[in-house]
């Protein structure tokens, strides 16, 4: 087996202790460590590892919130990219004053309302 392969293993244990983590710990570890490639991997194949792209760690935060905290802008492009919670995203990065991060999540909002008002216009 590779190491991509492992990655996305529910079995495959990041350590390689004992210790085997459920996909979404495994995910949420990427995030911490800003694992774009593995990140990446585990959004797209979501449905087939069966697993909660909006899951949360012990602190309550979910992978937008964990890429605020700790600055992974380039991570948190990505993650914008698909149908994350964003509920508490702009008022955590406004509070952690980092401006990048409101200014992404501003616009990937921002365009998440026009292909909603596309969609509204198609159907009528």
């Amino acid at each position: 087996m590779n190491e991509s392969t492992n990655k996305l293993d529910p079995s495959f244990n990041m350590h390689r202790s004992s210790v085997s983590y459920t996909p979404e710990r495994q995910f949420l570890i990427a995030v911490e460590r800003s694992d774009i490639s593995t990140v990446k991997s585990y959004l797209d194949n979501a449905g087939i590892l069966n697993f909660n792209i909006n899951c949360r760690d012990s602190l309550g935060r979910n992978a937008v919130l964990i890429a605020i905290d700790n600055e992974h802008t380039d991570l948190l492009q990505l993650l914008l990219q698909y149908d994350l919670d964003l509920s508490d995203a702009l008022l955590h990065a406004i509070d952690e004053e980092h401006l990048e991060c409101v200014e992404l999540i501003i616009g990937a909002q921002s365009m998440k309302s026009e292909e909603k008002n596309v969609c509204l216009l198609k159907r009528n």
